[in-house]
């Protein structure tokens, strides 16, 4: 074989051989950029941060080939994902949403290490083992407040304080069952001949999906269960008393922020209860005059604070 052929087998695996000198990394959080960089060091690689993360992997492509870099590192939701530009595909593992701390950054920077696959670097016979993040699950303790408009009936406005408890049984998936309850205001009655008040509160069963956009998260729920009404007063001198149990359906969404395993957002709700009673003056008579109507239809718009236990 000749001298230049020679060579250019020896160049051509040389360049094989060689580590990648650039990675891109789309996530700003300096605990990930550190952890990353110290875990990357023996192969002496230059990470190049940016904030914008990549759509897809066209994109992500796009962007390894704009800066030079093999690899491309971001998060997409609570998943870490790592594009390798000479395969053109990505990989992803579970990890951690909103701000890393030391050691969750730790675990996040030996995955993305793993996930590239390097060869061992030059002094070295083996890659260090990585540390995984592993699957957990967590617990939301929610605390709000909100005010209720009516839409029909004669409720008219009023406010309300809501708690929820939901679970997260996968640190990986982001959604969360359990149960949220409210009690409110009451509204005050004085109509043909009664005069008294209407009051409710409410358990639900309920379910949400989270969408984790760096520190910020959308969070759209639907819910059902029961309303324990009451109409409470006095009508043509004598008590009464009405306690319906009805059904009420329910949905909406929250925009939070995080800090930590705290967030805190506002949200709006839309209460729907298809068997809202109406009620009329006791007694005979063709003409009955109405004392009182529950509202089928509200709106609700309020704040919520949470924390993330076990997160």
């Amino acid at each position: 074989m000749s001298r230049v052929a020679l060579l250019i087998v020896a160049l051509a695996s040389v360049a094989h051989a060689a580590p990648p000198q650039r990675v891109l990394l789309a996530d700003p959080d300096p605990e990930l950029l550190h952890a990353v960089t110290t875990s990357l060091a023996p192969w002496k690689l230059t990470v190049v941060v940016e904030a914008d993360v990549p759509d897809d992997d066209a994109s992500a492509h796009a962007r390894a080939a704009a800066t030079g870099a093999r690899f491309v590192v971001w998060r997409d939701g609570d998943q870490l994902v790592v594009f390798d530009r000479v395969s053109d595909t990505s990989e992803r593992r579970p990890a951690r949403a909103g701000r890393f701390d030391a050691a969750s950054a730790a675990a996040a920077g030996l995955t993305v290490k793993t996930m590239m696959r390097l060869p061992p670097p030059t002094g070295e016979s083996t890659v260090t083992s990585p540390v995984v993040a592993r699957d957990h699950v967590e617990v939301r303790l929610e605390v709000g407040a909100a005010a209720r408009l009516a839409t029909g009936g004669d409720e008219g406005s009023g406010g309300r304080a809501t708690l929820a408890v939901m679970v997260r049984p996968s640190s990986a998936r982001g959604w969360r069952i359990g149960g949220r309850a409210d009690i409110g205001t009451s509204s005050e009655i004085e109509a043909a001949g009664f005069k008294g008040a209407w009051s409710d509160w409410a358990l639900l069963a309920a379910a949400s999906w989270t969408h984790t956009r760096g520190p910020w998260e959308l969070e759209p729920w639907l819910g059902a269960g029961v309303v324990r009404g009451t109409l409470d007063g006095t009508e043509m001198m004598m008590v009464r008393t009405e306690r319906p149990t009805l059904l009420t359906l329910r949905g909406g969404g929250y925009l939070r922020r995080r800090v930590s395993a705290f967030t805190a957002g506002a949200g709006v709700e839309l209460v729907g209860t298809p068997g809202a009673p109406a009620y009329t003056k006791a007694g005979p008579g063709m003409a009955t005059p109405q004392v009182f109507e529950a509202s089928k239809l509200a709106v609700a718009v309020g704040f919520v604070l949470a924390v993330d236990l076990g997160r």
